[in-house]
């Protein structure tokens, strides 16, 4: 199985408000009573490799975090794309890695069998050099 290059966690937070009497009657749903309301109030991300080194995380607390969090998500990609344009060179395979190459019968990511028109090719990790 190939891992993710990437993975973000983000996560928004909400205070409960209480809604005003006025607010509460004006809804007309007879058997609902809305009290509360959850009003935004934070968000934290973080973007962690592979290697599970952190490449970016961001933590914001205020009313207007709900339009801050898209803002700041959107410089990930950029800084994503920068890391994934450098590829590192196959590191050279160890005698038990040379083996496992040259006797597999099938495919470690498809998982279809070797042919005989089949090129094998020693397909390695472009972020480590791991084969």
């Amino acid at each position: 199985m190939l891992k993710c290059d990437f993975v973000i966690y983000a996560d928004l937070e909400a205070i409960l408000e209480n809604l005003s009497l006025r607010k509460r009657k004006k809804e007309n749903f007879p058997s609902t009573s809305y009290e509360k309301k959850h009003a935004p109030s934070g968000f934290s991300f973080v973007v962690i490799d592979k290697q599970k080194t952190v490449i970016l995380k961001k933590t914001y607390r205020n009313p207007d975090c709900i339009y801050r969090f898209f803002e700041d998500i959107q410089i990930i990609p950029a800084v994503l794309k920068a890391r994934l344009k450098r590829i590192v060179k196959i590191k050279p395979l160890t005698v038990t890695q040379e083996l496992k190459f040259k006797f597999s019968k099938i495919c470690h990511i498809c998982r279809n069998p070797f042919t005989i028109s089949t090129i094998k090719v020693k397909d390695h990790d472009h972020s480590t050099g791991e084969f």
